[in-house]
């Protein structure tokens, strides 16, 4: 062996930082350090990281918009020795929207963090294994193409969310698309929508509003800063009914 790779060895918390970065197929090293390892120093850390790269097991590169930052992403050989076996649908290793992936690593973060959420599942997770291993209920995320399924409790029963990350306004077509295939979908019964901004939020609850004929309010909006920035973030639909997770 490497006299560089003596000290390391893939333990279970290093698997399980395997599968947190397929499925979020993204991180830099300080969302890795809270994520993974919080109970690693930084240099340590960095040795580890370097650890990977040697043994091609993780992909370091630097991303100039978000101010030469190095992050990282899952590998092929990591994801084959590593992962269950089970027959993938697909193998998408790493991110082709950095910006919007890095945003859902800190609400993965922030919904965690809320009391009533008991877990969340990320799209890449959702779309990378057939639903024999996933389970029936989370094929209509599945369909939805959902960026992440949060699972909440109240009062001892557990209710799947879906949850949609828009970093940027788009076109009112892909609006009304995303409003249409929830309604749609009667198995799962609120979708937390979060926008970059509050003035992306009259377009889409206007389109919402427009669309819900039955008057369900099914959307819970709020804006990724009052989300990763509050301790107690409050989601509100278009009747201005309030949900708190908290």
């Amino acid at each position: 062996m490497n006299k560089q790779n003596k000290k390391f060895s893939v333990g279970k918390k290093d698997i399980d930082f395997f599968f947190y970065l397929h499925s979020l197929k993204v991180a830099n090293t300080d969302q890795i350090q809270r994520d993974a390892y919080p109970e690693s120093k930084k240099w340590m850390l960095y040795k580890r990281l370097q650890f990977f790269q040697r043994e091609g097991l993780i992909h370091g590169f630097i991303y100039s918009e978000a101010g030469q930052k190095k992050f990282y992403s899952l590998t092929r050989k990591a994801f084959l020795k590593y992962l269950p076996s089970s027959q993938p649908k697909r193998n998408e290793l790493r991110s082709d929207a950095v910006q919007h992936d890095l945003g859902l690593v800190e609400i993965r973060h922030a919904m965690m963090k809320l009391n009533r959420v008991s877990s969340y599942h990320a799209e890449n997770t959702l779309q990378t294994w057939p639903i024999s291993s996933l389970g029936e209920r989370y094929e209509p995320f599945v369909r939805c193409n959902s960026d992440a399924v949060v699972e909440v409790k109240v009062n001892g029963k557990t209710y799947m969310f879906a949850l949609e990350y828009e970093l940027s306004l788009k076109n009112e077509l892909r609006y009304r698309d995303i409003v249409s295939k929830y309604y749609m979908e009667s198995n799962i019964p609120r979708v937390i929508y979060i926008v970059e901004n509050s003035d992306d939020l009259d377009r889409i609850v206007s389109i919402e509003r427009e669309a819900d004929k039955e008057k369900k309010a099914k959307f819970y909006y709020t804006t990724f800063k009052q989300l990763v920035q509050n301790q107690n973030p409050t989601f509100t639909n278009w009747q201005n009914e309030v949900m708190t997770l908290g």
